[in-house]
C-alpha cells in the first residue's frame, strides 16, 4: 500500500494531496504557518494539530429559570426539591458576583 499524505489548513480545507512526504512538508510549511496538519492516509495526525470545534450547549441563567420555576411550582416532590436547591446554587452564585 502506498502511503498518502493530505494537507489541510486551520479550517479543515484540503490544500495537498501527495504520496511524497517531502511534498507534504514543503506545502505544510508555506500554507499553514498558523495552524492545519497532515494526515497520513489512516487519518492519523503526523505533523501540526488537528483542531476540534466545541459547540457550547449549556443553557443560560435566563433560559433555565422558567424550567426551574416550572419544576417547583408543578414537579414531584424530588423535583421541586432539585429546582429550589438549584435556585440557591444559582443565587449563591449572583450573590458573589457583586
Amino acid at each position: 500500500m502506498q502511503v498518502r499524505f493530505t494537507v489541510f489548513d486551520k479550517d479543515g480545507t484540503k490544500l495537498h494531496e501527495t504520496s511524497s512526504w517531502q511534498s507534504a512538508e514543503r506545502c505544510f510549511n508555506t500554507y499553514c504557518e498558523n495552524g492545519g496538519w497532515v494526515e497520513n492516509q489512516k487519518g492519523t495526525v503526523v505533523a501540526g494539530k488537528k483542531f476540534v470545534r466545541t459547540i457550547n450547549i449549556a443553557p443560560t441563567w435566563r433560559s433555565i429559570l422558567p424550567v426551574l420555576l416550572a419544576a417547583y411550582a408543578d414537579g414531584t416532590a424530588t423535583g421541586q426539591a432539585l429546582a429550589l436547591e438549584e435556585l440557591k446554587r444559582m443565587a449563591a452564585i449572583a450573590d458573589g458576583c457583586q
